[in-house]
């Protein structure tokens, strides 16, 4: 007998449209990334050829002026290099045609840099602030994959679970776990909420799983005005 999705039950309803959605914008993001890199590659040719130009044509002309040239050239070599950034730990995280594997993040700091942007529109909806204060060099073993997406989620749950009536200051910091420090902003007050609607259960669900695969735990607490959210890994 043909098994239909009406009859699986909740977890395999979830784990199927998980994996369909999973595959969708794995696709997705493999034809687009083509059609990026690509002028981005053209863009950051062309600016090379046109800086050597330019410093030819430059010669004799006044240091200043030479540096203020200089410094636009070097300006658009940033962007593009950020663009370039954004785009790989976009395709990091959402592709599935690999195995994810134990490994060192050399750098946590820059880690969490390049992964937080994907939750920006949730601290904007806030009017959250985003601070990283993780010192440069600290180093932790996990799965890299699975813990960007677990950092985006437990950034998402302190914005899913925190009223910030003026907003507030998110801080975070590294002492053998990960802190979320949330600090009201003008003197408002925070307060701890469990949002009650099919997006969170639907996120609390995810956010389980995500745990589970790299034995995580977090933890929510209020002290003082502050509401402070840890994420620890299994040692």
């Amino acid at each position: 007998m043909k098994k239909t999705l009406l009859d699986k039950d909740q977890e395999q309803l979830i784990n199927a449209f998980s994996k369909y959605q999973d595959n969708e914008v794995h696709d997705l993001m493999g034809s687009v990334s083509h059609d990026i890199k690509n002028p981005l590659g053209i863009i950051e040719l062309s600016l090379g050829l046109l800086e050597d130009k330019v410093e030819k044509l430059l010669e004799g002309e006044d240091e200043k002026v030479q540096a203020k040239i200089q410094n636009f050239f070097n300006n658009i070599g940033v962007g593009l290099e950020r663009c370039q950034e954004i785009l790989d730990a976009a395709l990091d995280i959402k592709r599935n045609d690999i195995e994810a594997s134990p490994g060192a993040i050399e750098d946590l700091k820059f880690f969490c840099d390049q992964y937080y942007i994907f939750s920006k529109p949730k601290l904007k909806r806030k009017k959250i602030n985003f601070e990283n204060t993780i010192v440069e060099g600290t180093c932790l073993n996990t799965i890299p994959q699975e813990f960007a997406k677990l950092f985006i989620e437990t950034i998402n749950f302190c914005t899913y679970n925190v009223d910030a009536p003026e907003g507030a200051m998110l801080e975070l910091s590294f002492d053998s776990k990960l802190i979320f420090k949330l600090t009201p902003k003008n003197e408002s007050t925070l307060d701890i909420v469990k949002p009650e609607n099919d997006l969170y259960e639907v996120f609390s669900y995810r956010l389980e799983k995500l745990k589970e695969k790299l034995g995580a735990e977090i933890e929510m607490t209020k002290e003082g005005q502050d509401i402070i959210v840890s994420l620890a890994l299994k040692s």
